[in-house]
Formats: structure tokens, sequence, C-alpha cells
């Protein structure tokens, strides 16, 4: 009903008002590129940094257990962060009132 609704009335929304955090991890450049330009909104798709270990690596796919081949190691007990350490950091320091630090732009072999 909205695709009718709204045919040739949207528009596209920028990358940097739904970054996904994935990017983070699989497209460092593109990454870059948003984060020195300005991101409005990090989507925290799949693992959220507010779960706890257990509900994480239940849900989330690409940091379980059973799919981790590339050797990290997870906490015995609290939160998960594995590939998305600084990302996930950047809302923790929001959530607890603190000034957050940059979103983490990543050193590329060509920098």
């Amino acid at each position: 009903m909205l695709n009718v609704m709204f045919e040739k009335r949207w528009k596209n929304l920028e990358i940097k008002f739904n970054l996904q955090k994935r990017c983070f991890w699989n497209n460092w450049t593109r990454w870059n590129e948003v984060v020195k330009g300005g991101v409005v909104v990090v989507h925290y798709v799949g693992g959220k940094p507010w779960w706890e270990r257990e509900e994480f690596l239940e849900k989330d796919w690409e940091e379980n257990e059973e799919n981790n081949d590339r050797g990290r190691v997870f906490p015995q007990g609290g939160r998960v962060r594995g590939r998305y350490e600084g990302v996930f950091r950047v809302w923790e320091e929001i959530w607890e009132g603190e000034e957050a630090g940059l979103i983490p732009v990543l050193p590329l072999a060509e920098e």
C-alpha cells in the first residue's frame, strides 16, 4: 500500500542516516568515507551492544560460537564485543552519559 501511495514521491536517504554496523567490518573504505563526512545514525543490525553475552551469541549469526572461525575470544560474562568493539564502545559511552569518543576510522593499507 505504501509503495502505491508514495510511488515516485520519495527519495533515498544518504548512507549517513543509516550506516549499518556491518559496514565497519565488511567495507572499511566506505565506512571511513561516511564517518569522515559525518554520521547521523549507526544502525546496529544483528547483535546489539546492549545485549548480554548469552542473548548476543544466540541471536547474532556473525558472532555466535558456531560461526566463530576467526579465532576471536569472547569474555565469559558480560557483553560480547567481537569485531565491532569500537562501534559498540561509542554506544556504551552515550548510554552511560559520557561524552562519546569518535566513531572509529579504520587504518587502510593505502592511507
